[in-house]
């Protein structure tokens, strides 16, 4: 049945071209030269028909076995890979791979390639481990073919530090994508963009890790790099100018952000036009940087803009829509808008029901996280649950059962257990978070720590102080103890953000002391260490809670 509706379609879509009739697509050839047209004009899914009629014309000249296949699922990856459509791809892919090592030999060159494919679309997939495997048999197969200074090798090199930075080895990330830029700036010289294409990882790297300064610097050497190699109009200047503006938005210079991110939007409507799904990142980054300020009428604006535009684009994804109706919501929210606020929630919801399965995986998940948030704060419990379970269901069969994110979304669905007093439920899946982020990350990681002030004030709430008070007091240890060993190597900005952290978590603590008064000499020694170790930050009450303690103890 779906073979005759394809066959309907392509019929549909050949006899709906002006000028062009069937006879003009009779060679594999001219069907693949048609097909990347309409894949170069944003449109995936015909592009898609095509391709897969090519495929069959080719199959019915050369037979299964032969090169040419694997140059029209070459093509036909391509047009699933811009839907985001990576299984689809990664099986495109595969059987390309089995067509030319039978053909050309397990060495080949078109090996290689396909190998460094299949590791970026594992990237994608987030099977990491997976990825790297792919990787190092590319980089074996294209070193020993074009040695080390290759340009096709700079490229693997630099996925190596991808895959490096999500496995949390920043250092090693860092190692990798300077020698991308080193065999870029000698295989194609050091004003080829490619060089600034490298550059601009590093610097997204230096601002994951809160080394702001650093990124900034890296940033404007980009910027000088893409202007020169490209002029001041072209998207990848865009690209690297709204990267820069974030880094000033991280570190709080909010005017310089927003003209950044204004002249960024300008290329980008000068290259694309003012109503183009390209306009997304830079409109979403100046909307945050409105969000971020408190100017939410000028956030809504921007948000209403992106939302039109994907509705009038065909190849619109569904998950976007609904992501930017939570985004939209939450700044009518804020505002007042109630109806308008209600209205886009209640859309939103219509988008995640119909939900069976997350073709681009990573959209869905983000879509429904957020909208999930937004429902708990304003108590939609049952639908909230519902999609909780479909968040973690995403991320269970993509990312596997242990994967930090589900232990995230356990954590969050155990918070809002709690405030629906479901405690049963609650605690049985607080456990269940804080085990696996302890076999993650190691039992002092900052992860361990948040989580187990939510689980102290689950046992707040079970008017169970003593408990709060062990889980909270663990909570603090692990934050200062953290605090002070990466103290010296903190960025201005994110020094100050971990002292209000481990602050928050010592006036937490104590608010758990004064509930449970405990007479232990232990407990006040502990809470007197306490406010001594945050330096008498935490609160004026805390630190005159301290000195009786101090009297109390004489």
């Amino acid at each position: 049945m779906r073979q005759k509706v394809l066959a309907l379609a392509f019929l549909i879509l050949i006899t709906s071209i002006p000028g062009e009739t069937l006879s003009q697509f009779q060679t594999w050839e001219k069907l693949l030269e048609r097909a990347d047209s309409l894949n170069n004009a944003q449109q995936a899914d015909s592009a898609i028909i095509l391709g897969k009629k090519a495929l069959e014309e080719a199959e019915g000249k050369f037979g299964q076995t032969d090169t040419t296949l694997a140059r029209v699922l070459d093509h036909l990856d391509e047009y699933y890979w811009r839907l985001g459509r990576y299984d689809e791809v990664e099986q495109l892919l595969k059987r390309a791979l089995v067509i030319r090592q039978q053909a050309q030999g397990q060495e080949d060159v078109e090996v290689g390639r396909l190998f460094f494919s299949l590791g970026w679309t594992h990237e994608r997939q987030g099977r990491i481990d997976e990825a790297e495997k792919m990787h190092k048999q590319a980089y074996t197969i294209l070193e020993k073919h074009f040695g080390l200074n290759n340009f096709e090798v700079g490229w693997v090199v630099l996925h190596f530090g991808h895959v490096q930075w999500n496995k949390g080895n920043y250092e090693k990330a860092e190692d990798f994508y300077r020698q991308a830029v080193e065999i870029w700036k000698k295989s194609v010289g050091p004003d080829n963009w490619h060089v600034g294409k490298g550059l601009f990882n590093l610097a997204n790297l230096f601002r994951d890790q809160g080394k702001y300064p650093e990124a900034e610097a890296v940033c404007k050497k980009v910027l000088a790099n893409f202007k020169k190699a490209l002029g001041p109009n072209d998207p990848l200047v865009s690209r690297i100018s709204t990267q820069l503006a974030w880094v000033y938005l991280d570190v709080g210079r909010y005017s310089e952000a927003e003209t950044l991110f204004k002249r960024s939007l300008k290329i980008m409507e000068n290259a694309f036009g003012t109503n183009s799904i390209k306009l997304d990142y830079v409109l979403t980054s100046l909307a945050n940087c409105y969000r971020i300020q408190g100017k939410h009428s000028e956030a809504e604006r921007i948000y209403e803009r992106i939302l039109t535009i994907y509705e009038r684009n065909q190849q619109a994804k569904d998950s976007r829509i609904g992501l930017f109706l939570v985004r939209l919501s939450d700044q009518y929210y804020k505002q007042g808008k109630r109806a308008e606020a209600d209205s886009c929630l209640q859309r939103a919801l219509s988008i995640a029901e119909s939900f069976k399965a997350a073709e681009n995986w990573q959209d869905t998940e983000k879509f429904l996280h957020n909208l999930v948030m937004l429902l708990s704060e304003r108590k939609g419990s049952s639908k909230a649950e519902l999609l909780f379970k479909k968040v973690l269901e995403i991320w269970e069969n993509e990312m596997g059962p242990e994967h930090p994110h589900v232990a995230h979304t356990l954590s969050s669905l155990a918070d809002h257990y709690t405030y629906e007093q479901r405690y049963v439920e609650a605690d049985s899946l607080y456990r269940r978070a804080l085990n696996m982020y302890e076999k993650i990350y190691g039992s002092e990681h900052p992860h361990v720590a948040r989580h187990l002030e939510w689980y102290s004030k689950y046992f707040r709430l079970q008017q169970d102080p003593k408990r709060s008070m062990s889980v909270s007091r663990r909570a603090f240890d692990i934050s200062k103890a953290n605090f002070e060993n990466v103290f010296h190597i903190l960025s201005e900005k994110d020094a100050v953000n971990n002292s209000k952290l481990m602050r928050e978590s010592a006036g937490y603590y104590l608010s758990c002391y004064f509930d449970s008064r405990p007479t232990d000499k232990l407990d006040l020694k502990h809470t007197s260490d306490v406010v001594f170790s945050t330096k008498g930050q935490v609160s004026d009450a805390g630190y005159q809670r301290r000195k009786s303690l101090d009297t109390e103890k004489d």
